[in-house]
């Protein structure tokens, strides 16, 4: 449904009522204004990386803060995002994110930003360009 030019899907959890919440039933939004499309994905893990039918993004939210469970194969080919966003606090108790995950984003080429080492992160966009603060770097900076 776009509104002021800005697109919003909704791609999980699918239409079906649940008995309890799970990490796959995170919901999952795709957002795109004009060339530039960010996704959203909440605490899905593998199981739902199978389900979605997922398309490019500019721009990803690793999904399920870095988890071994997450960022399937399933979910990097098609999504190819340049960028992603990781959020995981410092020395959690969960190990988040796993190094094999932080290391399939890279070995991808993909520009990895995680809250641990960069703190607050914010993402701006005209539709066209794309760029990013860090409280880290305390400046603005263009994706190339």
């Amino acid at each position: 449904m776009p509104w002021h030019g800005l697109d919003l899907r909704v791609l999980n959890p699918p239409g079906r009522l649940v008995d309890r919440v799970r990490n796959d039933d995170s919901i999952v939004v795709s957002l795109e204004y004009g060339r530039v499309q960010l996704l959203l994905t909440g605490d899905v893990e593998a199981e739902a990386e199978k389900r979605v039918d997922w398309s490019r993004a500019t721009v990803l939210k690793v999904p399920h803060h870095g988890s071994r469970s997450s960022s399937s194969e399933r979910l990097l080919a098609p999504v190819a995002p340049r960028l992603a966003l990781l959020s995981a606090g410092a020395r959690n108790r969960f190990g988040h994110p796993h190094a094999e995950v932080v290391a399939r984003y890279r070995q991808r080429g993909i520009r990895v930003l995680a809250t641990a080492q960069d703190g607050t992160i914010d993402v701006a966009t005209d539709g066209t360009r794309l760029w990013t603060w860090t409280s880290r770097r305390g400046t603005w900076e263009e994706l190339p």
